[in-house]
Parts: structure tokens; C-alpha cells; sequence
């Protein structure tokens, strides 16, 4: 079956992360900040809101029951939303916490059973924040990766790390505080991340397509 495109050239730009949550879309648009989708209809996508952010939207992540949206913004390090009142798309979204990272945030992922938030930070590595009390964002644990932390995925415990200049990287973090090194393969400038049931996919700017079975 050849791919084809439903729609393309969505005014939603320069998209730099996504994430789907039921049947939305929130993409993280650089300056632009969080901009929302609607997508019951994928050939005519519905846009809703553009929720602005200080700095740059690198990465976006939000709860699975739409309640918070987490943004990393480049220099101005995380910024948490109260999505509680989603209203479709449509709510004004209020700051509900934001976190001075160290180094530059250019992406977040989610470990929802520990309320921790897991941030590529570049030069600062892998970032794990504790959110569990909005009062009191703070750092629970850290991994220096080399390089420059640019893409991350988290699956049950497990953290896979793309780092550019610094490869890729396996981390059990079923102790936050102390992050586990399961392992790691030299990349040139590995950029970006996916994975199936079987294998992880690395993009990478040098190397091309790297394909890696998962351990």
C-alpha cells in the first residue's frame, strides 16, 4: 500500500514536535508556541487554539486524562499548562508551573505512574523532573549524555536517548536519583527517535536510518 497524504501544508508552522491525545492534536510551532487539532476528520483538520509560551516550543507532552500540557521552550526550560478546562481545543490555557532547566529543552516525554517528566536538555543531558506538586517543580535525577540531548521516547522504566555529538542511550530509571546505563552506541549526530514492538529507530544526520533491536 503506497502512503498518501490526507492533507499537507497545515497551518500549523514550523512544527517542531506532536503528540495525539483522543482525537487532538497539540504541535509544538517554535515561536508560534502550542497550536491544537482537531482530527475526527484527518482530510480536514479543525484548528483550535495557539497557546503562547516563553521561548521557543521544542517538545510537547500532555496527560493522558488532558489536564496538563508540558512544553519545553529551548532557553526558558519547562513550562507546565492547566488544560484542565480543555473545552475541545477551544480553553485558555493558564501557567500552571515553569522549571529553569539547565541547557537548552528540546523535547519532554512523560512517566505518568511517577508524575516525573523527562526532558532532552541538550548539554545538560537527560533532565528528570519531579511535577507531583505543582508548588514545587524540581530535579530528581539527571544523566550526562555527551553531546547534545535533542529526542527521547520512555517505556515502562526505560529511557531511549538521542543525543546529538554524544549517540544513543538506554537507561533503566526505576530509581530516579540514579540513572542506569543499559546501553549505548557511538552515533555521529543522532537527532531523532521512534520504535515498534521489536526495534528502535534512530535518525541520525551523518548515519542515515540507524535500526537497533530493542533489548
Amino acid at each position: 500500500m503506497a502512503p498518501f497524504a490526507t492533507v499537507w501544508n497545515l497551518n500549523i508552522k514550523p512544527a517542531k514536535d506532536a503528540v495525539i491525545v483522543d482525537e487532538y492534536m497539540f504541535c509544538a510551532i517554535s515561536e508560534q508556541g502550542v497550536g491544537i487539532a482537531e482530527l475526527s476528520s484527518p482530510a480536514f483538520p479543525d484548528i483550535r487554539v495557539n497557546t503562547r509560551t516563553n521561548g521557543y516550543a521544542n517538545g510537547v507532552a500532555v496527560t493522558s486524562d488532558k489536564t496538563l500540557m508540558f512544553v519545553a521552550c529551548g532557553e526558558m526550560g519547562l513550562t507546565i499548562f492547566d488544560i484542565s478546562t480543555f473545552d475541545e481545543g477551544f480553553g485558555t490555557y493558564p501557567t500552571a508551573a515553569w522549571f529553569d532547566t539547565q541547557g537548552y529543552a528540546e523535547n519532554v516525554v512523560l512517566a505518568e505512574e511517577d508524575s516525573l517528566s523527562l526532558i532532552a536538555a541538550g548539554t545538560s543531558g537527560l533532565l528528570i523532573v519531579d511535577y507531583s506538586n505543582l508548588q514545587n517543580v524540581h530535579i530528581v535525577g539527571s544523566y550526562s549524555s555527551g553531546g547534545n540531548a535533542f529526542d527521547l521516547i520512555y517505556d515502562n522504566k526505560i529511557v531511549y536517548l538521542a543525543a546529538e555529538k554524544g549517540g544513543f542511550h538506554i537507561l533503566d530509571i526505576t530509581s530516579p536519583a540514579t540513572p542506569k546505563v543499559l546501553g549505548r552506541l557511538e552515533l555521529k549526530q543522532a537527532v531523532g527517535l521512534d520504535m515498534d514492538d521489536n526495534y528502535i529507530y534512530v535518525a541520525d544526520n551523518v548515519d542515515g536510518l540507524v535500526i537497533i533491536k530493542k533489548p
